[in-house]
Parts: structure tokens; sequence; C-alpha cells
């Protein structure tokens, strides 16, 4: 929420008192020993939204819950953000339904696969190396542009100087991996009850975007069947970014959102 262009505009205005959020702890992945271990972060808590927190948050979550603020104020809500830069939507999907849907795994499964065959751990070494001095570069020329220029848009930043370097390398521990993000993220709030979800659908799934049909509906299903609740709304979006993700909004019942 805080890179925004009306972040400070909301800031000013900000006046909801009935929402509370949970930014569900980004995983990091390793490869060691000829297996891909997960490195999860700090728990972090329940935090009640307010102007010193609200750029904290993802804009689309904020911007859903305003809207269910303004049309019930007595309303309170929970926010629990499940989310990864850049993911692809098949990193959301379980395995079971990958593997069951021939066209998900001829077309993304086994493409990847693919890639990390034959290939010995220098190559993926060098190849992260270059990856990530590509990126550094980027950052490095982002930061001066920043620096002299405070008041641009980071949108219009992007366009300027670059898109950050993207994809990454395919490596054995990458999160991009298909069904990696749905075992490491979906299934620990499973316990949560939801009214709505949300999805955030950017530009990362380009190259695969004929099977947006297939994708999101087998989302929408597996997390239905994860929450087991097969009436629990769901609110696609669709918009021009790198930023794949999706929130999960709620009533805050006790312990449950």
């Amino acid at each position: 929420m805080a890179q925004d262009q009306d972040f400070e505009t909301e800031v000013n205005h900000f006046t909801l008192n009935n929402i509370a959020y949970y930014n569900f702890p980004q995983p990091a992945f390793y490869f060691q020993n000829g297996q891909v271990e997960v490195y999860q972060s700090k728990t972090t808590h329940w935090h009640q939204l307010k102007t010193t927190n609200l750029g904290h948050i993802s804009a689309m979550a904020f911007y859903a819950v305003k809207r269910m603020a303004e049309e019930d104020p007595q309303l309170p809500i929970g926010i629990v953000c499940c989310t990864k830069d850049g993911a692809l939507a098949a990193t959301w999907l379980s395995k079971l339904t990958l593997t069951s849907q021939p066209q998900l795994m001829d077309e993304i499964v086994r493409p990847f696969e693919k890639q990390l065959q034959n290939k010995p751990n220098r190559e993926f070494e060098e190849e992260v190396k270059l990856y990530r001095q590509k990126v550094q570069r980027h950052n490095r020329r982002m930061y001066k542009f920043m620096k002299d220029n405070p008041s641009v848009p980071l949108g219009m930043a992007l366009n300027i100087v670059g898109q950050t370097p993207w994809p990454p390398p395919v490596t054995p521990d990458s999160y991009l991996k298909p069904g990696t993000l749905f075992k490491a993220m979906v299934l620990k709030i499973k316990n949560y009850s939801f009214d709505q979800v949300v999805w955030y659908q950017g530009e990362t799934d380009i190259e695969t975007r004929h099977l947006y049909d297939v994708l999101l509906w087998e989302i929408i299903n597996d997390w239905r069947r994860v929450f087991q609740d097969y009436s629990c709304h769901s609110i696609l979006f669709s918009y021009q970014s790198m930023l794949t993700c999706f929130g999960m909004l709620g009533q805050k019942l006790g312990n449950k959102c």
C-alpha cells in the first residue's frame, strides 16, 4: 500500500476503526542434500489497521475492505494477506489439482521440471549469481533515480529506469515451482473461516494467459476444498502489475477471520 499513488490521500482521510490485518510470513526455500527445505520467517501477529501501519498491507486488500466498511461501518473486518511478489498462479495450486489437469501438466508442470533435469548444482549457482548481479545493478539505478527525482511515482520511475529483471533462474528451490506456495502458505491458514477471497492476477502468467479459465477456476475450487467452504465468495481482479497475490477477507470472530 505504501507504493500506491493515493497512499498519502488515504492516510490523510483515514477514519476506519474496525479493521484488523495479519500478514502471513513469507517463506524462503533452500536446496540442501538433494531436498528442498522451507524456512519460515518469524511468526507475525494481528494488528489494528491505522495510519501508522497502513503502508504495511496490500493495496488491493485495503481498497476491498474499505468498500466493505463503507457499506457496514459497524462490521468488524479481518484481513489475512498471503502474498509473494511475482508468484505464478500455479504456485498457489495443490499438487493434486496440478497433476489431475492434463493442460496444466503439459504446459506448466512438465516444462518447469524439464529445466531442472541433468543440470549440475554449479550451473544453478552461476545462474543465480548472474541474476543477482543484474538485480543489484537495477536497484542502484533505481535508488539514484528516486533520490534525484523524489516526486516521481514508482510506476513512472520503473517505466523510465526499466523493470526489475524477471524472471529469476529456475532452480530446485525456486518458489515459482508449481504447487510450492499452496503447501507453504495456503495450507497454513486453512483453520481460518473466510467470508470472501480476493485474487489479484498480475502479469507473471502472461505466457500462459490462455489457461486462465482453467487456472483461476481450479484455484477457487482448491481453496474452497481447503477451507471446507464451497459457498465462499471469490472476487478476481486483473490489473497491469508484476504482482500476483491474494488477500483473504472476512469477519473477525474470536480467533477466526
